[in-house]
């Protein structure tokens, strides 16, 4: 097995070759994107790029790209686990790359320097702290400027309470109780792109397991408390759904066909039609429910009061 500095040589390699034939050097490049494979010590890496912009076979300028690695074992096909592969993408300078040129350029990017940084990194990820500010810090461990990790601030209208980030990690959503909102942020430039209005107090957040609605829980009086459901797809509010009065917990069934809402003060769990966006009914439950899990072997939603 290689060590990990050789795992680090091969995938750069792989990605300096990719750089000059798929990638091109701007938007007239027009090669077909093929799947490239290098093997040594009894390892394959396999490296493919595809466009995922639709009815389009070629990697152009400013689109998204899908990058993907499968590592085998080639005597026996299997997926070989544990490596920790870092990969970066950076322009080949000539019309071959030494392997001697491959570490110079990995311990260049490993110092984290912004005066040696690759075209693409692709083993960038941010930390995202929510203050009691009304902003988010978001920090890149991988990389610091002036003895500062902190990349960026999101500025918001007021202190966020919670939230939740999409599957696909385009988008997080910050509940506002102070002002009855949502902010909607793209984690592509870290900006607010939108406020959503909910119903009163907007406190947690969930969304739905196959995350066609996300759910907030209004922690209101009377009427006001219930649940806002919100369409991630068009950033509009798909339904204010009363359910009881205080603190809400909110859980949905796998199969996304009910939504469980506890309430507080009423002592109360309302079931939420997810496709009619209705009521259904109020189960009686002990005094305060505070949390709720879903248990799918016992068909059942455990109450802790």
């Amino acid at each position: 097995m290689p060590t990990a500095t050789h795992r680090h040589v091969l995938s750069l390699v792989i990605l300096i070759i990719i750089a000059t034939t798929a990638f091109g050097q701007g938007p007239a490049a027009k090669k077909t994107i093929q799947t490239q494979q290098i093997v040594e010590q009894g390892v394959a890496i396999e490296f493919t790029a595809e466009p995922l912009v639709q009815n389009v076979d070629t990697i152009r300028a400013a689109e998204d790209v899908s990058v993907r690695f499968k590592v085998t074992d080639t005597t026996t096909g299997t997926p070989v686990k544990g490596l920790g592969l870092s990969a970066w993408i950076s322009m080949r300078e000539g019309k071959t790359t030494e392997v001697t040129q491959c570490r110079e350029k990995i311990q260049s990017y490993l110092t984290g320097s912004m005066r040696a940084r690759p075209d693409v990194d692709l083993n960038s990820y941010y930390l995202l702290a929510l203050n009691k500010s009304a902003d988010i810090s978001v920090i890149d461990p991988l990389l610091g400027f002036g003895g500062s990790k902190l990349l960026t601030l999101v500025m918001l209208k007021s202190p966020g309470e919670d939230w939740l980030l999409t599957r696909d990690g385009e988008l997080l959503f910050v509940t506002l109780p102070a002002i009855n909102q949502v902010a909607v942020i793209t984690t592509r430039s870290w900006k607010v792109i939108d406020y959503v209005d909910t119903g009163t107090h907007p406190t947690r957040i969930t969304a739905q397991p196959d995350q066609h609605f996300m759910w907030i829980a209004n922690d209101g009086k009377d009427k006001e408390g219930g649940v806002t459901v919100i369409d991630p797809a068009t950033l509009k509010v798909a339904a204010r759904i009363a359910t009881g009065a205080g603190v809400h917990d909110v859980v949905i069934s796998s199969d996304n066909r009910y939504a469980f809402v506890s309430n507080r003060d009423d002592a109360t769990v309302s079931i939420v039609d997810v496709q009619k966006l209705e009521k259904v009914d109020d189960v009686k439950v002990g005094p305060g429910p505070a949390s709720m899990a879903l248990s799918e072997l016992s068909k059942a939603i455990y109450v802790a009061s």
